[in-house]
């Protein structure tokens, strides 16, 4: 396999026009850092953009899956960051990041915050994995479903977390938060599918492909403490809902032409619930002993739903293993 990799980066840092608040950048053209003030306020921020061009020579489908990136043109904004230099005249700071490259990495971040007092932060991604549609090896006449097209073969993994904090100095802090974990699309499994020809060989070649779609809600909150400025406190409660949605090939036969006669497939609904329960403690005893404790509850019920449908003459006893 052979690749060709090409990238541009760009750094932004513009001067400002007349009317506009003024923007110190001694070397624009060699930073790409700077800060906008206007009044008694500051933001200083960065900004790069990239973009890039992958050409491979061999097998585009594995190239996505063991680089976790996509091939041909990707880019766009490369890092964004933006910040107050400082507390405001009500004792606020803030910051924001973020990153956007076409196709497979999309991540934001914004926290505000208030020293000895509260804050409040949004965090999100959208992060792409892609999957090979010719893992397995193939014998004729499975070969058209063996070496299958495979540009749509990948799996989005969506983050949101939700998190507001309580900080007072002296006394207990308080942590509330919401984590959502989305995961939606098309994967390979690291096993093929049965396919069966006319003769009775059956031939582990067929890729099976898995369609997903599952989505994982966790709700915590925390309260941690130091008291006597020495011994570190902190108990954790988390509660967790999963659910997903899969289907997927489980056994097909062919005609000696190699045409598929019999075409079973699954049908999935997996899922659980979670509570889970977390207190630690920890302490310097001295400057050269660290002692630590903790304690975990964990309580899991699943849940799991099974179908199975059939393209012409199933057979029940081999598509289900036994």
């Amino acid at each position: 396999m052979i690749w060709l990799i090409g990238s541009v980066a760009l750094a932004e840092a513009e001067a400002p026009d007349a009317e506009a608040p003024t923007i110190e950048s001694p070397e624009p053209a060699q930073n790409d850092s700077w800060i906008w003030e206007s009044g008694s306020e500051a933001i200083e921020g960065e900004v790069t953009f990239l973009y890039r061009y992958i050409c491979v020579d061999g097998d585009r489908g594995r190239f996505r899956e063991d680089n976790w990136i996509t091939d041909g043109s990707t880019g766009a904004l490369d890092w964004l960051s933006l910040g107050s230099t400082g507390p405001d005249e009500n004792g606020y700071e803030w910051q924001l990041e973020a990153r956007a490259l076409y196709d497979y990495d999309y991540r934001l971040s914004f926290l505000i915050s208030k020293q000895d007092s509260h804050y409040f932060t949004f965090e999100s991604s959208i992060l792409r994995r892609y999957y090979d549609g010719s893992n397995e090896f193939w014998t004729a006449p499975l070969k058209s479903l063996a070496d299958r097209d495979d540009n749509d073969l990948f799996v989005d993994r969506i983050n949101y977390n939700l998190e507001f904090g309580l900080t007072p100095p002296d006394r207990p802090n308080l942590v509330f938060g919401w984590h959502r974990l989305i995961k939606d699309g098309k994967s390979v499994s690291l096993h093929g599918s049965e396919g069966e020809d006319a003769g009775g060989v059956t031939r582990r070649s067929i890729p099976d492909i898995l369609n997903q779609k599952g989505v994982t809600d966790t709700v915590y909150g925390e309260l941690s403490h130091t008291i006597a400025d020495r011994y570190n406190v902190r108990a954790r409660q988390e509660w967790e809902r999963y659910r997903d949605k899969q289907y997927g090939p489980l056994m097909r036969e062919f005609d000696a032409a190699g045409v598929l006669t019999d075409n079973d497939r699954f049908h999935e609904d997996l899922g659980w619930t979670n509570w889970r329960t977390q207190v630690m403690f920890d302490t310097f005893v001295d400057d050269q002993t660290y002692v630590t404790a903790s304690y975990m509850y964990d309580q899991l019920e699943s849940a799991f739903g099974w179908l199975l449908s059939c393209v012409g003459t199933p057979d029940f006893g081999h598509a289900l293993g036994y």
